[in-house]
């Protein structure tokens, strides 16, 4: 009895189903598919680095702005932001785990925190908002420009 799940043996490959040409004339169709995409991928080729050979010998002529590497300012800003990120976000995520612990610690424990930490809890959200939201607003403004 035959199965229609176990391939013939002399079944041909899918891609020369339907076809009429024989075995060798659909290799040699999958080779010459092989080599347009080799093609199209030499075509597109490497892709350039900022400070190569190219930008180096135009030393000459002053660069364009989107040539330009980012200002010394701007990276120590952009530095100094994601940093300040980081902080927040790790001050809010250890603000939130003391909350939601203090229901499980002493009660002195859980009125220190609900003394002190719930209350710093929303400002510290919002701040990390505001920053996220500013850093945001500053690098779309920069692809922008560029």
């Amino acid at each position: 009895m035959h199965s229609l799940h176990k391939p013939h043996r002399l079944a041909r490959p899918l891609h020369a189903v339907g076809s009429d040409q024989p075995e060798d004339a659909a290799e040699s169709t999958a080779t010459e598919r092989e080599l347009l995409i080799e093609q199209m991928v030499r075509k597109k080729g490497p892709k350039k680095q900022a400070g190569s050979n190219e930008t180096r010998s135009s030393s000459s002529q002053p660069a364009s702005p989107q040539q330009a590497p980012p200002s010394a300012p701007a990276s120590v800003i952009e530095s100094v932001l994601l940093r300040l990120l980081v902080g927040i976000f790790t001050v809010a995520i250890l603000e939130g785990l003391a909350l939601a612990a203090s229901g499980f610690l002493s009660s002195e424990v859980d009125s220190t925190i609900s003394k002190y930490v719930y209350p710093a809890f929303t400002p510290t959200i919002l701040a990390f908002l505001g920053v996220s939201t500013g850093y945001g607003l500053w690098k779309s403004n920069e692809i922008n420009k560029a």
